[in-house]
């Protein structure tokens, strides 16, 4: 059974992951860029060239750096889920699986949503509820280790995906109806009470596309199920905190069962699973 864990800021989280090893000591870049309206991508390379042959790919993981909540406590329901994702990569024909660089998380990329205030540090004003797409880039010792992973599979270019815990504010149209946008295509309608100042945890997967020399490409985030805020949820969570709340807990993610086989897009033909549809909208902003 997965449970989610109490919520880390951003700042605390991505010094941890570059700085927690004497040994990785290494300067990890930070980049990100705030995302309006779903879909949440962006590429930082404009120059670069379109993305041709085969593309590495390295398994799922969990990500708690930038912008994240630790997502579970406890792996067996998160490996589940990122078991059938990689079965479901390892399918797509521009792919090639690899093992990835027997190296520790703290030399990992990995790519969140999240508030800009803690993406950036910056002191955020009121009413200022901006989402930002953060990357936490790989270490030099990352980079080095892909080179032969690269050319073993005659590929220029890399994707990682991982798996976490988005912070995603409300919106709220001029009919005053509100709404969470969680992905492409994707909103999630809400009860009116809900508090615009306040954020719900969704479960994304998100990824990054990096070239030969590690260089940053794109990057994208896609929900696959959200939390279900209540009025009440919003009122104890900005009580608790003094200020903006966060909602995280997010409900049916605890079972990896709802996620992977129970959890459909109903608003599509043929209510296909919410996680495969997520996957497939995310490889494709990846590349294209």
């Amino acid at each position: 059974m997965l449970k989610v864990t109490a919520q880390t800021v951003f700042l605390i989280a991505a010094v941890m992951l570059g700085w927690s090893h004497p040994a990785q000591a290494q300067v990890r870049s930070i980049d990100y860029r705030i995302v309006r309206e779903p879909p949440f991508r962006h590429t930082f390379a404009r120059k670069a060239p379109p993305v041709t042959g085969a593309v590495v790919v390295v398994p799922l993981r969990p990500y708690e750096g930038v912008g994240s909540s630790p997502v579970f406590d406890g792996d067996t329901g998160l490996a589940a889920i990122a078991q059938a994702i990689d079965a479901r990569v390892a399918m797509m024909p521009q792919l090639r699986r690899v093992a990835g660089p027997p190296l520790s998380a703290a030399h990992w990329p990995g790519v969140t949503l999240g508030d800009e205030e803690l993406a950036t540090g910056a002191p955020r004003e009121a009413g200022n509820r901006r989402t930002a797409l953060a990357v936490t880039n790989p270490s030099r010792d990352w980079k080095r280790a892909m080179q032969p992973l690269l050319e073993q599979a005659e590929a220029d270019h890399y994707l990682v995906i991982n798996v976490s815990l988005a912070e995603v504010y409300l919106r709220q149209d001029w009919l005053g109806r509100k709404s969470l946008p969680i992905g492409t295509d994707y909103v999630v309608p809400v009860a009116w009470m809900n508090d615009l100042e306040s954020t719900v945890a969704v479960l994304t997967l998100s990824g990054a596309l990096y070239d030969r020399s590690g260089k940053l490409i794109r990057a994208a985030s896609e929900g696959i199920l959200a939390g279900e805020p209540t009025f009440w949820q919003g009122v104890l969570a900005k009580t608790i905190t003094g200020g903006r709340g966060r909602i995280t807990t997010i409900g049916e993610a605890d079972n990896p069962q709802v996620v992977l086989q129970t959890h459909r897009r109903t608003d599509l033909p043929g209510s296909p699973l919410a996680w495969e549809v997520a996957l497939d909208h995310l490889v494709g902003h990846l590349l294209h």
